[in-house]
């Protein structure tokens, strides 16, 4: 049995590493489930028997993004308990940027995941997304951790509110959102953010701006 159990993993894995490589290089409204057959060399069938739709695989591997940057996140926060919550809120934030920049299609599928939840109105009119995406698993499995990385990033900002390392009294869901937003437009608006340059600006200059003036909106200076 636990042979049987691995080799479905194995199974499923391929898939999912195939749909990554198809969704990134033609979009997920030009992928077609047989091109994904074809890249992991499994019949249609097969692929079916795993993920029953393009809208499943597609959560699938939002799904591992996401989780991908949650252990990231967690991995911070443990390593920042004797930090201040300044410190470590500004790790957070730099590892999400850096996260954001290595991993640009990471990054799109998570925001993209958000659109929907728009367009759901945070899960209350599920009329306004396919029936296919309603029935996937690992949507589903994303709408339980969707605002872990929110959480993880508002309560060290709380910390530093009261450790006194973060002047700014406004509402730290706010100051998270402003940070989110700052490092949202960089990696939207820069389609390739791990490039030296982005017209005429230096990369390196940018994310230290933006660094700085989170820094900044913290220390109330912004």
């Amino acid at each position: 049995m636990p042979t049987v159990i691995s080799k479905n993993r194995d199974k499923e894995e391929a898939i999912i590493r195939a749909a990554e490589k198809v969704f990134f290089s033609v979009g997920y409204e030009n992928a077609k489930m047989e091109d994904i057959a074809k890249v992991c060399d499994f019949s249609k069938v097969t692929v079916y028997s795993y993920f029953t739709s393009k809208e499943n695989l597609y959560m699938a591997l939002t799904y591992r993004a996401l989780q991908q940057l949650i252990d990231i996140l967690y991995l911070r926060w443990e390593k920042s308990r004797s930090s201040n919550g300044l410190e470590a809120f500004m790790a957070l934030v730099e590892d999400y940027l850096n996260f954001c920049i290595k991993n640009k299609n990471y990054a799109d599928l998570i925001l993209n995941y958000l659109t929907i939840v728009r367009r759901t109105v945070a899960g209350e009119k599920l009329n306004n997304i396919s029936e296919a995406m309603q029935n996937s698993i690992f949507y589903r499995k994303i709408k339980g951790i969707q605002n872990v990385p929110i959480d993880i990033a508002v309560e060290e900002i709380i910390r530093g509110q009261q450790d006194g390392s973060i002047t700014d009294t406004k509402s730290p869901w706010v100051i998270h959102h402003m940070m989110w937003s700052m490092i949202t437009g960089f990696v939207k608006v820069n389609y390739q953010p791990n490039e030296r340059t982005f017209i005429n600006a230096d990369n390196t200059e940018w994310k230290l701006l933006l660094l700085s003036t989170i820094r900044g909106i913290c220390l109330d200076k912004v």
